[in-house]
């Protein structure tokens, strides 16, 4: 039995919470999706590539929801677990190294592709070897999107674009 109240106890703390939580949740993604959307209309008004433009929405939308997830988590009354988390943040950053890499190599390769002016949104281009034809549709942090003549879309990690070769073969797209 004390084993049961354990886990019960703590969720049963959690309930009066919930409503609280729910609507920072539900407020918080409104807010996001607000900051956001004023963010897209300030990125048409300054000149960037289109790519590095999908770059920055894509790392703003992840900072975004990670402090509305722990402002959510601090209205359930968890603070500790915050704390908890992001003090062993050093931690669990030496333990995901590994997996890490490839998300770091692949936001580093973006980055680089967003800057390259043969590689934008709009062009024609062939990648690995033929494998993939198609129109270049977006850069985000991890991924390009080609859509090729079948109207399917291939996503590719940003490293295996950039370590690799890639073909130009139109710059302007015919309407």
């Amino acid at each position: 039995m004390d084993i049961f109240n354990a886990f019960v106890h703590p969720i049963i703390k959690l309930g009066p919470k919930l409503p609280e939580a729910a609507l920072n949740l539900v407020v918080g993604f409104i807010l996001i999706e607000v900051i956001l959307f004023f963010a897209k209309r300030f990125l048409k008004i300054v000149r960037l590539p289109k790519d590095l433009k999908g770059l920055f929405l894509s790392g703003m939308r992840a900072v975004l929801w990670l402090f509305l997830i722990i402002f959510v988590i601090k209205a359930l009354g968890l603070g500790n677990l915050v704390v908890a988390i992001s003090g062993s943040a050093v931690i669990l950053a030496f333990v995901l190294n590994q997996g890490a890499a490839g998300l770091i190599s692949d936001i580093i390769s973006g980055i680089s592709l967003a800057g390259d002016k043969d590689f934008h949104v709009g062009m024609k281009v062939s990648l690995s070897e033929g494998k993939t034809v198609g129109i270049i549709k977006s850069v985000d942090m991890r991924k390009v999107r080609i859509l090729d003549e079948k109207g399917q879309i291939h996503v590719v990690p940003n490293s295996v674009v950039e370590k690799n070769e890639w073909l130009v073969l139109e710059t302007k797209i015919k309407k």
